[in-house]
């Protein structure tokens, strides 16, 4: 490192920290505590047989839990231990307790919220489908939608159109609507944010506790999303493979996979743990880069187009370095385009990073 780019990082940091950090600190101290965890590690070489096999027993938990079939379990650790391979650090809790493969951890979380998000569009009525599949017909009315809810409302016989939050709550849908009929890109981006960082845990401020169930119910409502249960595995497909491809070799070494032994052992715990209807093996452009083509319940829904993807990231950009209310007046136009430039490089890279850190934390301290 020469010494123009270390006192660039050293500048850098000190910015980040001073519009990025500080305020998190004194806005939000959830964020603050959800960034700064104490959390612990090895180098995977170090750690005893005893916590070897605290390791392996909960990945016997894991397969309990998602009801693997008898004689596919040996099968779906095997699988596991081909996945343990490539990580080279065990973390462990603020206790230094629970001893984790980092990235088989990560893998647990992905497949947790694809059979949530399989459930949740199980209990899914005719009517929500209604609404959820709106922007993807270009001929439909807006002004139907807003009818069709205003019935709904009185269906029930709910009272609250008078009142403000149903006025506010009809025009931010007509805006959401509007948004996901004509910017998908970003408003799935935006939405995206949500399933991360939840909202009672952002909006805790008094003043914010009269409008947090208002955005829940519109989270709510346009998180139902349009999935197939095929699109929601090849979603989990392409999240793995982006983890792991960087482990692909042409060379055969004892460290490294094939792209095609990459792809089996990924299908392999896609059928084993969502229990598919037939052998997995959907990868098609899968060496493309990803964006999100919707929401499902808390599960983002990636597809692979590189060009789709960089959109995305310019969509959001646009809103998010340009004037709105989503950031905050006191960061400089020049510190947002900073910022979102450094750590926004890809849909799914930005969401594997703060997956990582709502599970981790930002930094972690060697035992």
């Amino acid at each position: 490192m020469n010494k123009t780019t270390f006192i660039f990082n050293i500048f850098y940091g000190i910015l980040l920290w001073l519009f990025i950090f500080l305020p998190i600190k004194i806005i939000s101290p959830y964020l603050y505590k959800l960034f700064f965890k104490n959390k612990y590690y090895k180098a995977k070489e170090n750690i005893s047989e005893e916590e070897d096999k605290e390791i392996k027993d909960s990945w016997q938990s894991f397969i309990k839990e998602h009801n693997v079939l008898e004689e596919y379990q040996n099968d779906c650790i095997e699988t596991l231990e081909y996945f343990a391979t490539f990580d080279k650090k065990i973390i462990f809790d603020i206790e230094k307790n629970n001893p984790q493969n980092i990235n088989i951890q990560y893998m647990f979380h992905i497949v947790y919220l694809a059979k949530e998000a399989m459930k949740h569009l199980e209990k899914v009525t005719a009517d929500d489908k209604k609404v959820a599949y709106y922007e993807s017909n270009s001929n439909a009315s807006l002004d139907t939608l807003i009818q069709h809810y205003i019935n709904k409302l009185n269906a029930k016989n709910e009272d609250k159109l008078l009142t403000k939050i149903a006025k506010n709550e009809i025009r931010l849908r007509k805006f959401i609507v509007k948004l996901k009929k004509h910017d998908p890109l970003f408003i799935n981006f935006y939405l995206m944010l949500y399933t991360i960082f939840p909202m009672e845990n952002i909006m805790t401020k008094e003043k914010d506790k009269e409008d947090l169930e208002l955005f829940q119910d519109l989270f709510e409502f346009f998180r139902i999303g349009h999935a197939t249960k095929n699109q929601i595995y090849k979603s989990v497909a392409i999240q793995l493979y982006k983890i792991y491809e960087v482990n692909i070799s042409k060379i055969n070494k004892q460290s490294n996979t094939t792209n095609e032994e990459l792809k089996t052992h990924i299908g392999k715990l896609i059928d084993f743990t969502l229990h598919t209807d037939k052998v997995f093996s959907n990868f098609n452009n899968i060496e493309q880069e990803a964006y999100v083509k919707n929401i499902i319940y808390n599960f983002p829904l990636f597809e692979c187009n590189t060009k789709l993807s960089e959109k995305q990231i310019r969509r959001f950009k646009f809103y998010f370095i340009g004037k709105n209310n989503l950031v905050p007046k006191y960061i400089p136009k020049f510190i947002r385009k900073l910022f979102l430039n450094k750590m926004l490089k890809t849909p799914l890279s930005y969401y594997h990073m703060t997956v990582f850190t709502t599970l981790f934390g930002l930094f972690q301290r060697k035992i």
